[in-house]
Formats: C-alpha cells, structure tokens, sequence
C-alpha cells in the first residue's frame, strides 16, 4: 500500500510543492513591498495550502518555516536541493524494490511448495 501511495502521490507534491512555493515568493516579490514580503508570502503559502486539505495546509506551513529559516542561514546550495530532490526518488526506488523482493521470495517459496 505504501508504495502505491508514494507513486501516485510523489508526482503531486513534487509539482505542487515545488511550483506553488515558488509563485508565492515570485508574487510577494513583484507585487508588495519589502515590509510586507513575507506576509504575503506566507499568505500566499496558506491559500496554496488549503486547496487540497488541512494536511496540506500544515505541510505548507512546515515548508515556509523551513525555507524561511534556510534562506536565513544562507544553507541553500545547488547541491542541496538536488540531494532534497532526489530524496524522495530514492525512498521511492526502495520501497518499490523492497516489495518486489518480497514478492519475488514469496513466489519462490510458493512454487517449491515450502509454505
């Protein structure tokens, strides 16, 4: 079960997660001014959040928190992200290879009739 949750939503949350972030800097940036850049941001992450659930919502807060305590920090690297990126990409080629071995054991096991 976890890995037909973690394919079907991976592709989500990598889409929504990456691009709604990222408009709602690029608009509190174009669009207020510096006073109120980060109010508007954070707005922008609330009404991003809300459209899929009160999950999400909490996931967006949690990610502004981490991008804005980031981005005091000055950790942002180009090879940070991508390891971030790649992240769940490789719990996902776990997962799904853990279940194939599994199976394949299984399959095994059922054929020479040792269950």
């Amino acid at each position: 079960m976890t890995v037909a949750y973690v394919t079907v939503s991976f592709p989500i949350m990598l889409t929504y997660g990456v691009v709604t972030p990222w408009c709602s800097d690029w608009l509190a940036n174009r669009f207020t001014s510096k006073r109120f850049k980060r109010f508007t941001s954070f707005a922008l992450h609330i009404l991003f959040g809300l459209v899929l659930s009160w999950l999400s919502l909490l996931a967006a807060v949690l990610f502004y928190l981490v991008d804005r305590l980031l981005q005091h920090r000055g950790d942002i690297t180009k090879p940070q992200t991508v390891k971030s990126l790649l992240s769940p990409i490789g719990y996902l080629l776990i997962v799904t290879g853990s279940v194939y071995i599994i199976d394949v054991i299984q399959e095994f096991f059922v054929r020479f009739n040792f269950f």
